[in-house]
């Protein structure tokens, strides 16, 4: 009796090895996949995993190339501090000195002749400057959201980005007042400190 439990302890134990084999790196393999750690920089804030950017090399939508590859760099360069929880550790120390990006996009400004744009334009600028000229924790995230949401929008309307939902950050889709700008009015009244 002893030497049939013995067996079938032998069995049992090597049918749980041989599933466990099956059964491990299949859960681990999802768990690359579906986890915040596999998403990492090329994710949206809301965590919405990114295509690579197209490479842009001539006019698109009838927009100066120049123009194109700063939406689409400057969308890049957002998802990087924004994407998939990103965000919620922001502070003005992970941008160093906004004015060169601010300068970067007010030489871009003059190359835009669609004056919708240029007011999206206007308004990621402006949005940098919140994050230059008011460096608590919110108003940085604040501004940081709004400036890649206003990227994110420009990049499927430009170039053709075809990502993720749209979030009515800009004026370039049909010329209203735009979401970013309800929320700029509202942080342009706020009490200076």
């Amino acid at each position: 009796m002893g030497e049939f439990i013995i067996k079938l302890s032998l069995k049992t134990a090597g049918i749980i090895a041989g599933v466990s084999l099956l059964v491990v790196p299949g859960v681990l393999a999802l768990l690359h996949f579906f986890t915040p750690f596999s998403l990492g920089k090329n994710t949206t804030e809301d965590g919405i995993a990114l295509k690579e950017p197209k490479e842009a090399t001539e006019d698109v939508s009838g927009i100066h190339t120049e123009v194109s590859n700063h939406i689409q760099e400057s969308h890049r360069y957002w998802n990087e501090r924004t994407g998939y929880g990103a965000i919620d550790n922001l502070t003005g120390d992970d941008f160093g000195d906004m004015s060169t990006r601010i300068e970067d996009t007010e030489e871009v400004i003059d190359k835009i002749e669609d004056p919708q744009l240029q007011k999206d334009f206007n308004n990621a600028v402006r949005w940098q400057q919140v994050i230059e000229e008011n460096p608590d924790k919110e108003s940085v995230q604040q501004a940081a959201r709004w400036t890649h949401r206003i990227y994110h929008d420009l990049d499927e309307y430009v170039n053709d980005y075809d990502e993720a939902p749209l979030f009515g950050a800009t004026h370039f889709d049909n010329g209203s007042i735009s979401e970013s700008d309800k929320v700029l009015e509202q942080v342009n009244r706020l009490p200076e400190d």
